[in-house]
């Protein structure tokens, strides 16, 4: 869905600028939709554009939590979930002459994320551990080197998208274990683990694409 939806975004933005522009956005605000589709940490991520050089951009993004997908599987099981997400960023802008501006960037990202557990199991020291309900902490972060395209649509508007990748760090840790307790049932095999809640350290690739939907605040003029 992600994806045809960013390919319709590139195809609308491609058809609707064709004249340079005389200027560029120096403070622009914006909208992420598609990281309301996330279906772990769903967010309504907003944020802000400030370039002090038309080569330059500082960009910072927060995404507040918000379930508009419901929780299937693994991840319907993480009770009282409350987490956020922030990502830093700067832009490196190799065109900005004309409506199309490409850019380079080099993103931070990290989402805490806390929550806890009733009647489930983790797995330490290749054990299966029941208990009653405990706690946790999902702690994710990296970097990503990014490429995008800035479209100028008006004065006033603007459509970015944006794919890139790089590497992700995450940490799970599993606390108040409430009657803790290992199980017995089932000693020639273990326990499928919940990945979502799984304690451990995990290092990933980082893929990264998306779309954002903003408006220009302040303007300044192009020296030709």
């Amino acid at each position: 869905m992600k994806t045809r939806l960013f390919l319709l975004f590139l195809i609308f933005a491609t058809l609707a600028t064709a004249q340079d522009a005389a200027f560029y956005p120096k403070l622009a605000v914006k909208l992420s939709p598609l990281s309301a589709l996330d279906p772990l940490t769903s967010t309504l991520a907003g944020s802000i554009t400030y370039r002090p050089a038309p080569w330059l951009g500082l960009h910072v993004e927060y995404g507040w939590q918000h379930k508009l997908l419901k929780s299937t599987g693994h991840t319907s099981r993480l009770l009282n979930s409350r987490y956020y997400e922030l990502r830093p960023e700067i832009q490196f802008f190799a065109d900005w002459s004309g409506t199309q501006e490409v850019y380079l960037a080099l993103e931070g990202f990290y989402i805490p994320h806390t929550f806890s557990l009733e009647h489930s199991y983790i797995n330490l020291n290749r054990r299966d551990i029941r208990f009653d309900s405990a706690d946790g902490n999902r702690f994710t972060h990296g970097l990503a080197l990014k490429g995008g395209v800035q479209f100028l649509i008006s004065d006033y508007f603007l459509l970015e998208v944006f794919s890139g990748f790089g590497y992700r760090r995450r940490e799970i840790n599993i606390f108040n274990l409430v009657n803790p307790r290992e199980d017995n049932v089932h000693n020639n095999h273990h326990l499928s683990v919940n990945p979502y809640t799984q304690p451990g350290v995990k290092h990933r690739i980082h893929l990264s694409f998306g779309v954002r939907i903003g408006g220009v605040l302040a303007r300044k003029k192009l020296e030709r």
